[in-house]
């Protein structure tokens, strides 16, 4: 019942902050906020939180770069019926040799105002084969408040500044997709929540990522825009 409520929750603040167009945002967003929501009441595997045991570490050379996730705005093709309402969203992971940073941040539209959530993550990661594995030691969520006139200057992300709260995070899986220079995550997780849907649906066994019903799965993942599931390698 909490899950129902939530999303209800969250339809309610959709239509009061997005008044032009609310039908064909209604019916753009309803299915991905239903989708993410009741899966994120499912059970998870507990093994996407770390490597097989015996697993021997490799060369992360080639990781080191900053990771891009390619977002959409959740109104869909009905954006342009609400230039001055549009939500922004940014996710990224940059990964060197002292460890990784995952950025989340989101702007929702409200009033004459956005509120912009920032998730930002550091920690150490580790390399096996096709695996890697962030692991967290700290995360701070912030919350801004940003007045902007979109349709004169654009919107620009502010510096975090308003800490919300500290805490540790969730050591995640993930499988390097080599052939199309992906990190795919083993399950989804989106601005500081995890949802039993992902790459681990396609496993024939823990940490799999050989077996063509898995390699299948993960071209699928890769490919999604809707949402967007994997990170692509900035150039």
């Amino acid at each position: 019942m909490l899950c129902f409520s939530e999303i209800n929750l969250t339809l309610n603040k959709i239509k009061s902050t997005n008044r032009i167009g609310i039908l064909a945002i209604w019916h753009t967003s309803f299915y991905a906020f239903l989708f993410m929501f009741l899966t994120s009441c499912s059970s998870i595997p507990s093994w996407v939180h770390k490597l097989p045991a015996g697993c021997e570490a490799s060369k992360a050379h080639d990781l080191y770069g900053t990771w891009i996730r390619r977002q959409a705005s959740i109104y869909g093709p009905y954006q342009e019926y609400i230039k001055d309402k549009v939500s922004y969203s940014s996710e990224s992971i940059q990964i060197d040799e002292s460890g990784f940073q995952l950025k989340h941040i989101l702007a929702l539209p409200k009033n004459d105002r956005y509120v912009v959530s920032t998730i930002i993550e550091t920690g150490t990661f580790k390399r096996c084969e096709r695996l890697l594995l962030l692991e967290p030691i700290e995360r701070i969520e912030y919350e801004d408040i940003v007045f902007t006139d979109q349709h004169t200057r654009g919107f620009r992300f502010p510096n975090p500044s308003n800490i919300v709260r500290i805490e540790k995070g969730w050591p995640l899986l993930y499988f390097i997709d080599e052939r199309n220079k992906s990190l795919i995550p083993y399950i989804t997780y989106k601005f500081g929540k995890l949802y039993a849907s992902g790459i681990f649906e396609g496993t024939q066994e823990p940490f799999d990522s050989h077996s063509l019903p898995f390699l299948a799965t993960a071209e699928r993942y890769g490919e999604k825009e809707s949402p967007p599931h994997s990170y692509k390698k900035k150039k």
